[in-house]
């Protein structure tokens, strides 16, 4: 007996997800862009989070320390200013390229043809039926 699909289902190249599946949310990036364009007050003023960070940041390169207002001075030592410099330099430049050195002997390795593996191969076949013949075996 053939069963019958019920009248709900779906029919053949119907999606059951018209809509598609929601995109995905970053949430750290979120959050972060949230907290950053919060607007604070610094010296009298308002001013963005996030602009207030980088300035931070940029004295902190600049002058080996970092001023947080009301008389809190952080001055870096030379293991914090180098993070922060790698910080700085990774986002602006990206990090750094990783080179391998793939030599032999100092000089460049050359890819080979297919035809150059097929030529070898073939000599190799005809140097061991050379040396079989040279080389007979007892049996």
């Amino acid at each position: 007996m053939v069963r019958k699909a019920p009248s709900t289902a779906w029919k053949p190249g119907q999606s059951g997800n018209p809509k598609g599946r929601p995109p995905k949310t970053r949430a750290l990036t979120t959050l972060l862009e949230k907290a950053g364009s919060k607007r604070i007050e610094v010296d009298g003023r308002k001013l963005a989070a996030r602009k207030v960070m980088v300035g931070r940041i940029w004295e902190g390169l600049t002058s080996g320390k970092i001023d947080f207002g009301g008389g809190n001075v952080m001055t870096l030592d030379a293991q914090e200013y180098i993070g922060l410099a790698k910080l700085v330099f990774g986002q602006v430049d990206g990090p750094p390229k990783a080179e391998m050195d793939v030599t032999s002997g100092g000089e460049p390795i050359q890819s080979a043809s297919v035809d150059s593996m097929k030529d070898l191969f073939q000599m190799m076949g005809q140097r061991e039926k050379h040396d079989a013949a040279d080389n007979p075996t007892e049996v």
